[in-house]
């Protein structure tokens, strides 16, 4: 049986509405994250020990939160309206933020064992920028994210 194209509509919107809601919250810990790098950066970079353990701490509450969220949308996905293609998508796509959360606790524990004071000038610089290109890179994500669920042309483009 044919099912409407209004009833399609509907379909798909409240899929949209699904994603939006299980990934808003997830992209938002992961840019979260990003800033919080940078500033445990700034910390390792100013050797300021205490600043450090309390930003490593943040950044190890958040992921934790980040992976509770993850386990969240993966029940939701295995109960939820999707087409099994899109949801092996959206799988990946939680997944892969899912790395970056990863990969981001695990720079900051590495961090840990170096010793600022003798790290070059040009791996200090090295790392300030690579912090700050992740942030800008999470936040442009984020954006073309939101983008592509509310499905906007510009970012389809």
């Amino acid at each position: 049986m044919f099912r409407s194209y209004a009833s399609i509509w509907i379909g798909k919107e409240r899929e949209r509405q699904i994603l939006k809601q299980l990934l808003e919250r997830h992209l938002s810990q992961i840019v979260a994250l990003a800033a919080m790098l940078k500033d445990f950066v700034q910390a390792f970079l100013s050797n300021n020990p205490e600043d450090m353990e309390k930003a490593f701490k943040e950044i190890f509450r958040i992921e934790r939160e980040a992976d509770d969220e993850k386990e969240s949308i993966i029940m939701q996905l295995s109960k939820g309206p999707f087409h099994p293609l899109d949801r092996e998508d959206i799988m990946r796509l939680v997944l892969t933020m899912d790395d970056i959360a990863d990969n981001i606790k695990a720079s900051s524990r590495k961090l840990q064992y170096a010793d600022p004071n003798i790290v070059p000038d040009e791996v200090k610089k090295g790392i300030t920028e690579l912090a700050n290109m992740l942030d800008d890179i999470v936040i442009s994500f984020g954006e073309a994210l939101k983008g592509l669920i509310e499905g906007s042309k510009d970012i389809l483009n």
